[in-house]
């Protein structure tokens, strides 16, 4: 209410061309008294309160607005990520509502891609299930978040209409040192190109790390 969430946007490169094609929606809040407080200090607490929900909604109508500036003003931005909440996704008008936002900024579906931890789908799978597949039908994509993290069932890429997997910094940072993420972070892209996802590495920010990722067939930094 008093306008104190901002949103950055933190940019998705293609790793062969390292062209930026995309960015993904970062919530933060400017706190008059202490500053930029980042997500991890109040994105749980706004789960368990559900405040979650309509901080939601503000983040896809800020989103899809900003996607739809930087578009008539000639910067062609070809995907916009932007995280939903498990708490988002069983509310019944949430399909509804996601739809008139769209509408109401005159934004193409086609450019959205919902990114969707694991454990937040974990207690209402079914439900999920279907949101996802009356999106998925109206054009949006899905990504799976911070994948191996949370419980990493194999299920969820069979049974959620998926289009993309996103490999957790925690498994980035240390590249190409560490054998135990060079195993992870391999197995996790040959997983994904015999099922047809592609795959954004999270926290590419050196060289070795960009260099090992594309030559193992990563999509996406």
């Amino acid at each position: 209410d008093r306008g104190e969430f901002r949103l950055y946007y933190q940019p998705q490169v293609d790793i062969l061309n390292k062209k930026v094609i995309g960015v993904e929606a970062l919530i933060r809040w400017k706190h008059p008294e202490f500053g930029l407080v980042p997500p991890n200090e109040f994105i749980s607490l706004c789960e368990e309160l559900k405040l979650i929900i309509p901080m939601g909604k503000w983040i896809i109508k800020e989103a899809s607005r900003q996607l739809l500036v930087w578009r008539n003003a000639g910067i062609m931005v070809e995907k916009m990520s932007i995280n939903l909440s498990g708490v988002q996704i069983v509310q019944a008008d949430f399909i509804e509502e996601v739809l008139s936002i769209f509408k109401e900024n005159s934004c193409d579906p086609t450019l959205i891609e919902f990114e969707i931890t694991e454990t937040s789908l974990i207690k209402n799978l079914n439900q999920s299930s279907a949101v996802l597949e009356e999106l998925k039908s109206h054009g949006f994509k899905f990504a799976i978040d911070d994948f191996g993290t949370g419980y990493s069932s194999l299920a969820y890429l069979k049974k959620l209409p998926f289009d993309t997997i996103k490999i957790d910094r925690e498994f980035i940072i240390d590249l190409p040192s560490d054998q135990h993420d060079i195993s992870i972070v391999q197995t996790v892209l040959s997983l994904a190109k015999d099922i047809g996802y592609k795959v954004v590495a999270e926290g590419a920010e050196e060289h070795q790390q960009v260099k090992f990722l594309e030559q193992r067939g990563c999509d996406i930094i």
